[in-house]
């Protein structure tokens, strides 16, 4: 149990002069992460995607954006349901997928007509993420052409 703790604190230490923090508990004794303790990524070091936009929205919703940062592996990509859905959450996300590192559009195949959708994009990096794009909202008309 002793070099269990040791082990620990010589972890604790180590990630202090290099600046990362490791929560108390974060690991077993055995020095394996748990699970559901997983770091969250850094933000520091990407550019945030730019001119998020909906490029088009029949029959699918396809977004387009621009980035000139470097080190990127790709682009998540999260959606928040505001009306039109016993599950509308407007300030809860969810990802709705990844585009990959070269990708500048995105096309969401689960969006339908009658809804209300906001989507915002990070770039992702190894083991990073940037900051959000600004949101872009998008309503749906319905197949007659008409708002629900």
């Amino acid at each position: 149990m002793i070099g269990g703790y040791r082990s620990r604190l010589a972890t604790a230490v180590v990630a202090l002069i290099v600046g990362v923090a490791v929560g108390a508990g974060a690991h077993d004794d055995d020095g394996k992460r748990r699970r559901g303790d997983a770091p969250a990524p850094r933000t520091e070091s990407l550019d945030r995607p730019r001119h998020l936009a909906v490029v088009r929205y029949k029959p699918h919703v396809v977004l387009g954006w621009s980035y000139d940062g470097a080190m990127t592996t790709g682009f998540e990509v999260e959606r928040s349901i505001v009306d039109g859905s016993p599950d509308a959450r407007p300030d809860q996300f969810k990802r709705i997928g990844v585009a990959g590192r070269d990708a500048r559009s995105f096309r969401d195949p689960t969006s339908r007509p009658g809804m209300t959708y906001i989507y915002r994009i990070r770039a992702a990096g190894p083991g990073t993420v940037s900051p959000y794009s600004t949101e872009v909202i998008v309503k749906i008309n319905t197949a007659s052409g008409r708002r629900r």
